[in-house]
């Protein structure tokens, strides 16, 4: 009767703590060093109180050919192409870059001409694309939707869309008198950095300019 209330005894003890067999069936026991505290940390141990993250991530600058209106110009673009079985253009960040450059320089100065400016290919160079490119440029318009419009009614604007290229890039600027200007390039060169495809291309925006002036003339060229 004595041991089997010693062998029960040493059962539940076995239980309790959770001891594992070794070979021979001897259960080992958590020692109470081993065994965790309220707080989680084990007896004989310095607490360490983790404190929390209060540094701030620098955030990231923005990357102009992620621009959302950028991205409805590409969008509306490889729309067109895609009527025509065409293979969709990728945008290009160095290709963006210079048609950026382009249209900030064409607000600023209202020299709406394609060989001002170091001309389509020179700039393109410039930002690090090497190859010949082809270029829509257009003055007045007033969202994306209208100023494709316009090249797609103009046979030169339309061939450059429509042409044998892979890479394209967009850019759009605004003059002191309200007046808009758009910039499309397209090539099939090489670029010193990644080529962004268009599958990241969103369709949130709808690429319209708020607080434009849209009784400008319209021009392509």
């Amino acid at each position: 009767m004595r041991f089997s209330s010693f062998f029960a005894l040493a059962l539940s003890l076995t239980v309790l703590f959770g001891g594992n067999a070794l070979p021979g069936g001897q259960p080992t026991l958590l020692r109470a060093a081993d065994m965790p505290t309220a707080t989680g940390e084990k007896q004989g141990e310095k607490q360490t109180v983790n404190k929390p993250d209060t540094s701030v991530a620098a955030p990231s600058e923005p990357v102009l050919h992620e621009h959302p209106t950028l991205l409805q110009m590409l969008r509306r673009n490889n729309d067109l192409r895609s009527r025509l079985g065409l293979r969709p253009h990728r945008m290009s960040p160095a290709l963006t870059r210079a048609a950026q450059n382009h249209a900030n320089y064409m607000a600023r100065t209202g020299d709406f001409n394609h060989y001002s400016n170091a001309g389509p290919t020179g700039r393109a160079t410039q930002f690090g694309y090497r190859g010949g490119v082809l270029e829509n440029i257009a003055m007045g318009y007033a969202d994306v939707d209208t100023t494709f419009n316009g090249w797609q009614n103009s046979g030169g604007h339309w061939a450059n869309m429509t042409s044998n290229t892979s890479d394209a890039g967009f850019g759009f600027q605004v003059g002191p008198g309200g007046t808009c200007y758009w910039v499309a390039v397209y090539a099939s060169g090489n670029e010193e950095e990644p080529i962004v495809v268009a599958e990241k291309v969103s369709s949130k925006s709808d690429g319209k300019m708020s607080e434009k002036d849209q009784s400008q003339g319209d021009s392509v060229r």
